[in-house]
């Protein structure tokens, strides 16, 4: 069995027994995820994800970051490239190194996802990794798992995406023109601070100079409130950490 019913419940016997009262009162209410680590695009084009290491290990930072700092080259995960050459290959590598997320919030998560969605009950592993490869590449094809049927079955209420301020609004405005998706209505936009501010001041001009429509004042400029126009940060910011690319 790969996730228990009580995970992340307390240890002590009374004290579960509430945990587990108050989550079955709210188990099934609508999902606000409002940090959805989506892209607008899944949702306005409706095709099926292409493979296991497409979905789960090219897009998450989270995970290839875990295998990089354990010395797997991010040239062997293809991490950066538009398409894969070999997803079994990166798929492989993923499983040879899945003990790696034990007590991780990553493990958790993707056991639920192995698990809940995909009817996987063997831990994923060098011996499992075919097997996990072709049953989620087989079920990806189906109508079932479309982004957009994925988004009723989850009951969210509302979806934000997690964008780049110079992304396009092309897809986000795909899906609300889109009549058959019911849902259109409950997906919005979020900007990721984290993927304007850069390092270097001239790359940050470089991406504000990009966003003509981005003001001081409006909506757009809310996730910069911290950042100067110019791309400099605050003088009294007290986290001078460099922001991930």
């Amino acid at each position: 069995m790969l996730i228990h019913e009580d995970r992340l419940f307390p240890a002590e016997p009374t004290a579960r027994g509430i945990a587990r009262a108050l989550y079955a009162s709210i188990k099934d209410l609508p999902i606000v995820s409002p940090h959805g680590h989506t892209q607008a695009a899944w949702f306005a084009r409706n095709e099926p994800f292409p493979d296991p290491a497409k979905l789960f290990v090219q897009p998450d930072h989270y995970v290839y970051r875990m295998l990089y700092s354990q010395g797997v080259s991010m040239d062997d995960l293809e991490i950066g490239q538009s398409e894969l050459k070999d997803p079994r290959k990166v798929w492989r590598i993923f499983a040879n190194h899945y003990y790696l997320f034990r007590g991780t919030p990553t493990r958790i998560w993707l056991d639920f996802a192995f698990h809940q969605l995909f009817g996987l009950n063997m831990r994923l592993s060098e011996a499992t990794a075919d097997l996990y490869f072709d049953t989620i590449s087989e079920k990806l094809r189906t109508a079932e798992f479309l982004p957009r049927a994925l988004f009723e079955r989850f009951n969210l209420e509302v979806l934000a995406t997690t964008d780049s301020p110079i992304d396009s609004l092309a897809d986000h405005q795909a899906i609300r023109d889109s009549p058959r998706f019911c849902c259109r209505s409950r997906i919005r936009r979020l900007y990721c601070k984290r993927r304007h501010a850069r390092p270097a001041d001239w790359t940050r001009r470089l991406h504000m100079e990009r966003i003509p429509q981005c003001t001081p004042q409006s909506p757009c400029a809310l996730p910069f409130s911290r950042l100067h126009r110019d791309g400099s940060r605050p003088s009294n910011s007290a986290d001078r950490r460099p922001f991930p690319a």
